[in-house]
């Protein structure tokens, strides 16, 4: 069958195996309803993984499908800020990765819609700071700066 993929499983429960296999979909919904009942109506759902070989077969490879699946989503909820005005994109704590926030970060300096991400972390994440500008002594020079604890920003920067 296309585009059924070895998956990982985190489980805190011995009886269910590591991996399963099956398929990759990725989902983009509107968050609606009244203060009582609330609902998500979904816009699209898609197979976003293992599936380059499907559109080979077209010969024409849809160059967004290129990307990972995680980018894939970004761009996907980007798509509906664009009709729906400046949205809250809620992801998985999966989702938060390196290319996914350059591609957010690409598409708002390219577009007029803004998109924010809402997402749930870690406590012991951390961001750093830019590097020294000029590398003393030898060496190849930091990537990274100084790091900061997210969680102390909560408290030292509340206001």
């Amino acid at each position: 069958m296309p585009a059924v993929k070895k998956l990982h499983q985190e489980s805190e429960n011995n009886s269910k195996a590591a991996y399963i296999f099956g398929h990759l979909f990725g989902a983009v919904g509107i968050l609606m309803g009244t203060s009582q009942k609330w609902f998500c109506l979904p816009l699209f759902i898609n197979l976003q993984d293992g599936v380059k070989a499907i559109f080979r077969w077209n010969k024409k490879e849809d160059a967004s499908r290129q990307e990972s699946h995680v980018v894939q989503m970004i761009d996907q909820g980007f798509a509906t800020a664009k009709t729906f005005g400046n949205t809250l994109l809620l992801l998985d704590r999966y989702f938060l990765s390196i290319p996914a926030l350059k591609r957010l970060n690409e598409l708002h300096q390219s577009e007029e819609t803004q998109m924010h991400l809402v997402t749930k972390a870690k406590k012991s994440a951390v961001a750093y700071e830019h590097p020294p500008a000029k590398k003393k002594g030898r060496g190849r020079p930091r990537k990274k700066g100084k790091a900061i604890k997210l969680m102390t920003l909560f408290s030292t920067h509340a206001d």
